[in-house]
């Protein structure tokens, strides 16, 4: 075999691993950032969903984790970006819009947070924190009744959710429902909740 016809080959055969080389890898990149999440690394996990991202630029997950971590760390703005970016190669994927409606919520823009956590209830009637992020909007609104129905469905999903019955406790207390604020208040401390 000439010398031209084996680079050929080899070049063909690099050319077809290498996606694959590369998704996996960026799988592997991405499953390391989600550990060092879970432990609270937020600027170490960017790194790492940063790296997977450059290896596939197409990969949601990683682009949905590094929004996470920019949430936690207060940067919503760059959390929507990250966000809209995983929402753009999966739209379908609810988690994705209820986060962004979160970091939204955080930045006050109550109205098109309560819209995007809309999409992802659209997306997925069950997902909890969709609907427990819209009840926090609506209550941040000034609209506490209607956030109390939105922790109320939250709840209904997962009664053990105890981010929702705090959150609907303060929404009863800012409509002068102390008593039932108090109970709502018990129950997520029975639960866990430590806030």
């Amino acid at each position: 075999m000439n010398r031209e016809l084996f680079f050929f080959i080899e070049v063909l055969f690099l050319v077809n691993l290498l996606p694959a080389f590369g998704q996996q890898a960026a799988s592997e990149w991405n499953g390391q950032g989600v550990g060092l999440l879970a432990k609270g690394s937020y600027d170490e996990a960017i790194q790492d969903f940063n790296i997977a991202i450059g290896l596939n630029s197409s990969y949601a997950a990683a682009w949905y984790n590094k929004g996470l971590a920019l949430d936690d760390l207060g940067k919503y703005e760059e959390a929507i970006q990250a966000y809209n970016r995983s929402i753009d190669l999966k739209p379908g994927l609810a988690e994705a819009w209820s986060n962004k409606g979160n970091a939204l919520n955080s930045l006050g823009k109550y109205s098109e947070a309560i819209q995007v956590c809309d999409k992802a209830i659209e997306l997925n009637p069950n997902l909890v924190e969709a609907w427990n992020n819209k009840g926090n909007a609506l209550n941040e609104s000034g609209r506490s009744s209607e956030a109390i129905q939105a922790y109320d469905k939250a709840i209904g999903l997962n009664s053990s959710y105890a981010t929702a019955w705090y959150n609907k406790s303060l929404a009863l207390r800012a409509l002068g429902r102390d008593a039932e604020a108090d109970a709502a208040l018990a129950k997520a401390k029975e639960l866990g909740y430590k806030g």
